[in-house]
């Protein structure tokens, strides 16, 4: 951990509004928000923590800087008349500030201007941000290198403490990847790895349980990590419940395990080392890459994509501690990019029984969650981007794209994975003839059917509170060559398209889930791809699920889909806008 120092980073070209960090006195504050305005910057002042909200599912807890950060940047862009971010939730920090830049141009503001108060109250026990915290402060540091941004910090911020990068558990234990010392000396102790606890160099090797043993201990007191019944009397207590659950995981979560390591040759079904990390929030799942399937759906994350079955031990490393109450964004991202890649891993039959077990428990955790939470998103109106916001949605986006005329295209029962490879067909269908300009991630009320969508989009937001109680049964929907068309339903004062064939196909059982899902994805994306080339140029296509569903395993194949619970299938549906016409 190191303090704070003052740095000025280097400034963008003359053409370009001046990017620098630095330290500001209460008195300079004023005089610096006059130049920045000046300048044509557009100033955002970050409210002084602590930063205390209500989660979508009614729970309070503690934001995060970053969280915090985005809430102010997106009010001050909204107070100058600029454009709704199109897409909720980047999962990039560097996408994020893109969007908000080009919002702030376009109300003839050349950049930002961002002054970061006293940060003591987010700080933890020892006078220190926590990693995430750190790590945000960091990057918006980096940030003012390369864009036009102004990072002004309270000169109080001097002593407060923050986290480096994080360092690769190989770097802080003496250990050949076979499990035998090299002969170093231990930069903890002064010791030779290989002499044990005091023992000759040419003593016999102690068996491997024993340096297993002798390794997890290491680990242990490197990582600080604590016992779940130790974990949970430190939770218990009100001052440390919100940061030490976070840190305690995130320490875990970014430990990088060498792919030889003696804690890979561990086979989780044996009880070799089960007592050694059995009470303790450590990786389950040893890291490795596989070779990439050429047909894997791709998964967003962090401005790139990645295939499914690259790493699925690290998304169930991930999943197993993300324990707690979590931000909306960070459901959301691990939904996306962790759960999802997750089960296409088990699917294929790459991940084993382990993985399998954590993202059931995963997904019981958020059925259980939203559950019980979902009257009180109805009451308090802090909710989630939902089903039921997609006009709302789709006007928002044509305006941000200069849009003529806007489509609601309504796919019935497309879940998350499913509209990922709609969207992949649809990329190379339609070429240079349209471009997906948005990609979102959509919650649907409870309970997930068809019906209770319909009812909503009719009614809109308005339509939570004070709609009868609600239908369970799905609806029948249309069967036959006809599923496979799509037909015009009004809804309310609007029209949208609707197409039945997902549906229409999940009502009997069929072969393997991934198999299944492709069949889907091809036949749903040549109906839309078809409809997208009718249209005239400068339309906005906004291509939507109202819900998802569950398969069960059948003999040899799969059974009739379900729907209608909580399950992270059935809640979260993809949304894609699509502008039509010769666009780069």
């Amino acid at each position: 951990m190191t303090a704070l120092t003052h740095v000025r980073a280097p400034l963008t070209p003359p053409t370009a509004a001046q990017g620098e960090v630095r330290f500001v006195s209460p008195e300079e504050r004023s005089r610096l928000r006059g130049e920045a305005a000046s300048a044509g910057l557009l100033y955002v002042e970050v409210p002084t923590p602590p930063w205390i909200h209500s989660s979508p599912i009614g729970v309070t807890q503690r934001s995060r800087l970053r969280d915090v950060i985005d809430a102010t940047i997106e009010s001050a862009l909204e107070a100058g008349g600029a454009a709704s971010a199109g897409v909720s939730g980047f999962p990039d920090l560097d996408q994020s500030l893109s969007d908000q830049l080009f919002r702030a141009r376009s109300i003839g503001a050349s950049g930002l201007a961002l002054y970061v108060p006293y940060l003591a109250a987010a700080g933890n026990l020892a006078g220190a941000l926590d990693a995430e915290d750190s790590a945000v402060l960091r990057w918006w540091i980096a940030a003012a290198s390369e864009r036009p941004v102004r990072v002004l910090l309270d000169t109080a911020n001097r002593r407060i403490g923050a986290y480096g990068p994080p360092t690769r558990l190989e770097m802080l234990l003496d250990v050949e990847p076979d499990g035998s010392a090299d002969g170093r000396v231990d930069k903890r102790s002064g010791s030779s790895p290989a002499d044990g606890d005091g023992a000759p160099a040419d003593a016999e090797a102690p068996p491997f349980s024993a340096r297993l043993q002798a390794l997890a201990a290491r680990v242990d007191a490197a990582l600080a990590i604590a016992t779940d019944e130790e974990l949970g009397e430190r939770l218990a207590a009100p001052q440390t419940r919100d940061f030490v659950a976070h840190e305690e995981a995130r320490s875990c979560a970014e430990v990088a395990v060498p792919a030889k390591s003696p804690v890979v040759a561990i086979d989780a079904s044996k009880n070799a080392g089960k007592s050694l990390f059995a009470n303790r929030v450590v990786p389950l799942f040893p890291r490795r890459e596989v070779p990439v399937a050429s047909k894997a759906p791709s998964f967003a994350e962090k401005g790139g994509a990645f295939a499914a079955s690259l790493d699925w031990r690290g998304f169930a490393n991930e999943l197993a501690v993300a324990r707690g109450p979590k931000p909306l964004t960070i459901i959301e991202r691990l939904f996306m990019s962790r759960y999802v890649p997750l089960l296409e891993a088990i699917a294929r039959g790459e991940a084993d029984d382990a993985a399998r077990r954590t993202a059931e428990e995963w997904a019981d955790n958020f059925a259980r969650s939203y559950t019980e939470g979902f009257n009180a998103l109805k009451i308090t109106g802090k909710r989630p981007r939902m089903v039921l916001d997609a006009p709302q949605l789709c006007n928002q986006i044509a305006r941000l794209h200069g849009a003529k005329s806007t489509q609601l295209v309504l796919v019935d029962a497309m879940r998350f994975d499913l509209g990922v490879r709609v969207h992949d067909r649809m990329c190379d269908a339609l070429t240079s003839q349209a471009t997906c300009t948005e990609r979102l991630l959509l919650w649907a009320a409870l309970p997930t059917n068809t019906p209770t969508q319909l009812e909503l989009l009719a009614h809109g937001p308005e339509g939570l509170s004070s709609r009868p109680p609600p239908n369970d049964r799905e609806d029948i929907g249309v069967r036959g060559r006809v599923s496979a068309t799509l037909r015009r339903i009004r809804l309310g004062n609007r029209d949208l398209l609707k197409l039945d064939a997902v549906e229409a196909r999940l009502r009997e059982s069929g072969p393997p889930l991934l198999s299944r899902l492709d069949a889907l994805a091809d036949e749903v994306a040549t109906v839309l791809a078809a409809h997208a080339r009718s249209l005239s140029p400068r339309t906005l296509m906004f291509v939507f699920g109202d819900h998802g569903f569950r398969l069960q395993p059948g003999l040899g194949g799969t059974l009739d889909a379900a729907s209608g619970g909580a399950s992270p299938e059935e809640v979260l549906v993809p949304a894609f806008a699509w502008l039509i016409g010769d666009v780069h």
